[in-house]
């Protein structure tokens, strides 16, 4: 498990990649396109909630991003063989660009109302689905096979920038031109990000080729590119949450006979549907019940993403000082707590700054650092791609929740949800622990053993 101080040395030596010719023009095309997609998606929450949506439209607004990349999983592998990686990166970009002037059109016109809005989200999900393993793909192309991990750096560095600019750019342009303006910009960003892929057409071109020569006897080829990325990525990589649906398959099921595996997820579903519902009712709430501006909304977003960026980085600090067990029930516990003191404030005070900040760090630190480390190292490193699928499937089907909740919020009120919700992730760290003690004792003796047996291979293999 890597410790805080080598995922922070890291980082200098990703910027090297991303800056490096010519994976740089990739990487900056890559990071106008998801800015777009990002500021386009708080854009359009707080928009909605501006002509009066309820908390359970903007829940239903983030479902429609998540869940179409489950859906169409078993359809990414089979496009991505017979239509090449630079064909399908090309027109994920495309069907996005046209999209978005659609919506911009709808929006300058008033056409439809919030209609046009759950058409791109759900358009935005599918082209994601399409094109994050395409880049996965293509990524030892442009940063060598030894530099791969090095390149899943630059993808969780890109996220982090577009976590903080996204949200913020989203905010100040939801309102002017009844949102049009933030969808023409996203539009003309995409487009920009298309250019790269242009210039850089006889690389892919190469790797291709190179790619179709190995498939005449490698069939599997394409899926071990992309699930390369996935295996590259260090056990506290974000990037392994968002991409795995593309090497869903019957192995995964297979994973789900594992009984350490599947408390695993269990406890995973539990945290992230309970205390995750503040990242769903916070634009709601902010906006609502802090009588926010738009402005206003996209700042707390985006400081609530800022916040949430060391997240994954402490989560070994964490699990090294308290252990894994201690490490899930106190998060659990310090995290719902926040949530239930969030649910108390009726207007943007110290209390309110802190407890998003707070949040953020918390919530991301327990959800894609502290589970993700559990996870991954209980399954070992031969089956990291399906447990990093089956991570990516309950945090989408968790967006269902949130479509409950959000229709719950808009009968009795964003604050009384989330309070419960705070009260739900406490007592889901707590019984959990308490209740089903043999499950929970086996899991954590799991855990030690596979991380020691990590630890004397990794000083074999040096």
């Amino acid at each position: 498990m890597p410790s805080l101080q080598a995922a922070t040395a890291k980082t200098p030596r990703a910027i090297r990649v991303a800056l490096t010719a010519p994976y740089r023009r990739l990487f900056l095309g890559e990071t106008l396109a998801t800015a777009a997609s990002t500021a386009v998606a708080s854009a359009l929450a707080i928009n909605a909630l501006m002509h009066g949506a309820s908390a359970f439209v903007i829940a239903l607004l983030v479902a429609l991003i998540a869940l179409p990349v489950v859906v169409v999983s078993p359809l990414v592998r089979p496009t991505i063989e017979r239509y090449g990686v630079y064909r399908t990166l090309l027109w994920t970009h495309g069907i996005v660009v046209i999209g978005l002037l659609a919506a911009a059109v709808c929006a300058l016109t008033k056409f439809g109302w919030l209609y046009p809005y759950f058409a791109l989200d759900t358009l935005i999900g599918l082209a994601t689905a399409f094109h994050g393993p395409a880049v996965f793909a293509s990524l030892s192309w442009f940063v060598g096979e030894e530099h791969v991990p090095l390149g899943i750096a630059t993808v969780n560095l890109r996220t982090a920038l577009t976590w903080m600019a996204g949200p913020l750019l989203g905010g100040v342009f939801a309102g002017v031109a009844n949102g049009a303006v933030v969808l023409l910009v996203a539009a003309a960003a995409t487009a920009c990000a298309m250019l790269p892929l242009h210039t850089l057409r006889a690389s892919f071109r190469a790797g291709e080729r190179v790619l179709h020569e190995r498939q005449q006897h490698d069939p599997r080829c394409v899926t071990r590119s992309i699930e390369q990325g996935i295996a590259a990525a260090e056990v506290n990589g974000l990037c392994m949450l968002t991409q795995a649906p593309a090497v869903v398959d019957r192995r995964l099921w297979a994973l789900l006979r594992d009984r350490d595996a599947r408390f695993a997820l269990v406890l995973y579903g539990a945290c992230y549907a309970s205390l995750g519902a503040f990242t769903v009712l916070l634009t709601p709430w902010a906006r609502s019940n802090l009588h926010l501006s738009a402005a206003a909304v996209g700042t707390v977003l985006s400081l609530r993403s800022t916040a949430s960026m060391p997240g994954p980085l402490l989560s070994g600090w964490f699990v090294k000082v308290l252990g894994m067990s201690r490490t899930l029930v106190g998060l659990g516990i310090a995290t719902g707590a926040v949530v239930a003191i969030l649910a108390t404030r009726s207007r943007w005070d110290g209390i309110a700054v802190a407890s998003v900040i707070v949040y953020g760090a918390l919530f991301y630190c327990l959800t894609s650092g502290v589970f993700t480390t559990l996870f991954t190292v209980v399954v070992g490193p031969v089956r990291r791609t399906e447990g990093a699928a089956l991570f990516a499937l309950v945090k989408a089907s968790s967006s269902i929740v949130f479509v409950a909740l959000g229709l719950c919020a808009r009968a009795w009120g964003a604050p009384l949800i989330l309070g419960w919700c705070g009260a739900a992730g406490i007592a889901a760290a707590v019984l959990l622990r308490v209740v089903t003690r043999g499950p929970w004792n086996r899991l954590m003796t799991a855990f030690r053993v596979q991380r020691e047996l990590a630890v004397l291979t990794a000083s074999h293999e040096r």
